[in-house]
């Protein structure tokens, strides 16, 4: 295999980052978790924490945010 067939290889898979998705609020209806988080008394409420998403840049992110929390005298999980 050479260079060129690597790369056609590799492009051939699915590049789900560039496909558009349905942007449709009926497809994020959270109703089903809110009431299992309801009948588990709301632990998401009490745990204190930090969510961070999105699709890039996730561990550069938390690692300064435990290093901030970790000098401001906080303990961290990360």
């Amino acid at each position: 295999m050479d260079y060129q067939q690597a790369l056609d290889y590799i492009y051939s898979f699915i590049d789900y980052e560039r496909i558009p998705r349905p942007r449709d609020a009926a497809n994020y209806d959270l109703r089903r978790m809110e009431e299992l988080l309801g009948r588990l008394d709301s632990p998401h409420l009490k745990a204190k924490s930090v969510h961070i998403a999105g699709s890039k840049g996730k561990g550069s992110v938390a690692a300064m945010m435990a290093s901030a929390l970790t000098a401001s005298g906080y303990t961290t999980g990360l």
